[in-house]
């Protein structure tokens, strides 16, 4: 199959393609299994124990994920652990695979399609909306 040349680089499309294609799988892959061991425990919890301390917590969490925009979040989260703290890199994909670099560099991204995925199944349920029969428990 022959996806063409690059314009900017005049190599072919498809090796270049499928070399970093990597580096966008493993987070989706990542953020996929890391939100439901998340979740999972979580809403095994909420439904056991409703309206407890930690359904509270989970819910107030779920609202400020859903009201909160996916950007400016992400801004936050990086002038916290990165700049401020520095602790973690702000962008790139460092070191080869299963190295301590390459989990670092992934910890910012993953971690932040979790929290948002996580609160946006939330608000599929209803529960954080505060404004239906449960708001008023």
């Amino acid at each position: 199959m022959d996806a063409g040349r690059s314009l900017y680089t005049s190599r072919p499309v498809l090796p270049t393609v499928m070399s970093d294609l990597a580096n966008s799988l493993s987070p989706g892959a990542l953020a996929v299994i890391g939100g439901a061991l998340v979740a999972i425990p979580i809403g095994v919890i909420s439904a056991v124990k409703p309206y407890s301390k930690i359904d509270g917590l989970w819910r107030i969490a779920a609202l400020f994920g859903r009201r909160m925009s996916v950007l400016w979040s992400g801004v936050l989260v990086q002038i916290f652990f990165s700049v401020r703290l520095g602790i973690l890199p702000v962008l790139g994909v460092a070191g080869t695979v299963f190295t301590v670099d390459r989990l670092k560099s992934l910890i910012l991204p993953v971690g932040a399609a979790i929290i948002i995925g996580a609160a946006m199944d939330e608000g599929l349920s209803g529960r954080t909306s505060w404004c239906g029969p449960h708001s008023l428990r």
